[in-house]
């Protein structure tokens, strides 16, 4: 497996933590998107990136990486 590109984290403004709790913990929201969040929550707690990918259960070790990425250009609009 290639080595991972590291990816740094932006600093979370005041409303995304408890955004990314509710995507987080959604029962009625779109299975990806859950996935999404819970693998962007699990890496600003500082998780490895293959933590990450085993709790964003279908995204791959280096799909996340790309999702940080995302993440940090647009932000919450990546989850939806």
């Amino acid at each position: 497996m290639p080595p991972t590109r590291a990816v740094q984290l932006r600093a979370l403004p005041p409303a995304e933590p408890a955004e990314l709790t509710r995507w987080s913990k959604a029962t009625s929201a779109r299975p990806d998107l859950v996935q999404r969040a819970r693998a962007r929550w699990t890496r600003a707690d500082g998780a490895t990136f293959a933590a990450a990918a085993r709790v964003g259960a279908d995204a791959s070790h280096s799909a996340i990486p790309a999702l940080i990425t995302r993440f940090n250009r647009r932000g919450l609009a990546v989850l939806r």
